[in-house]
């Protein structure tokens, strides 16, 4: 009997049926700009073409007031992340991914929304009132540095390699990726050569999935971060957890939570801080061959992350 149970939880673990694509996991990207420009691994997934082209546009808003710096500073931004990105599969269970961002660090315009909807439901600003609108403004005294005009720019090109251990269900691969430090501009991109890798686990069932994966980056030579903001480490820890359920036919909502160490050492606690962003969004099949999805990202936990963060991304199958 023990042994039938075994070989019938065995059959349920490996089922060769492997679900809808839109039930992946979500585009969660660290928007902080102390992050932003190092490299970047997150959860991989399989998906039945060779080919797969993906846009993804991230909006997202940082103010950190004189009190929240330790009265050493101001940082207030408004940051919009750009990626394409291609997947190519070199072989049935290896594949190659490279993606290209541009990064504008400016003003904006969510200033006074943010500020109208915390005063709507009675949240604190955390000092947004007594500060400029829509005003670029980086600011740490010690170091004399200041910037207070857009930044904006291409930053560096990642490649990734992921081989599939298993491609089935439950989908396990190990994904290895490098950033070459090409590109050196302030806050938009680092001349550092980033290398990382990042183990994948996803599994479905019926119309739930689950996923979970975990990581390290290390960031190899000096940069802007580790002159300017006491970048004392080299290294990122990341993990991330997740689920999603099919709601409609081609419907699916998905949340996550991404989490990473920071490396830095500035006595400001919502830099030093580990990240817990916790992401809320819906992806939908809206033809055969692509795939939309949005979704909300922030750091409620340990506030070591933007105020907000907005992402649109899609994916075309070729």
């Amino acid at each position: 009997m023990k042994k039938l149970f075994f070989t019938l939880f065995l059959i349920l673990l490996l089922d060769t049926s492997y679900s809808e694509s839109f039930l992946d996991p979500l585009k969660i990207k660290n928007q902080y700009i102390f992050y932003l420009p190092y490299l970047f691994m997150q959860n991989e997934t399989k998906f039945d073409n060779k080919n797969l082209f993906q846009f993804n546009l991230f909006k997202s808003n940082t103010f950190l007031s004189y009190g929240a710096m330790n009265s050493r500073g101001i940082i207030d931004l408004e940051t919009t992340y750009t990626e394409i990105e291609y997947i190519y599969y070199i072989l049935p269970n290896l594949k190659i991914k490279i993606s290209f961002p541009f990064i504008y660090d400016s003003g904006g315009y969510l200033d006074p929304i943010i500020e109208g909807f915390h005063h709507a439901v009675s949240l604190p600003n955390g000092g947004r009132d007594t500060w400029y609108n829509n005003k670029i403004y980086v600011w740490f005294e010690e170091k004399n540095l200041l910037i207070d005009k857009s930044c904006y720019g291409f930053s560096n090109p990642s490649i990734f390699i992921s081989n599939e251990i298993i491609s089935i269900n439950p989908y396990i691969s190990f994904t290895i990726g490098i950033k070459p430090g090409i590109i050196d501009n302030l806050i938009v991109s680092t001349k550092t050569w980033d290398i990382g890798n990042f183990l994948s686990f996803n599994y479905f069932f019926n119309d739930l999935f689950l996923y979970s994966g975990t990581g390290i980056v290390f960031m190899i030579g000096n940069d802007f971060f580790k002159n300017n903001f006491y970048r004392k480490k080299n290294f990122i820890f990341n993990y991330s957890i997740g689920g999603g359920l099919k709601i409609y036919e081609n419907t699916a909502f998905i949340f996550g939570l991404y989490i990473q160490t920071s490396p830095y050492k500035t006595g400001i606690k919502r830099i030093d801080r580990i990240s817990i962003i916790n992401s809320y969004g819906f992806r939908f099949n809206i033809s055969k061959n692509t795939i939309l999805q949005f979704n909300i990202d922030e750091d409620s936990f340990t506030f070591a992350g933007t105020d907000i963060s907005f992402n649109i991304s899609m994916e075309i199958k070729l």
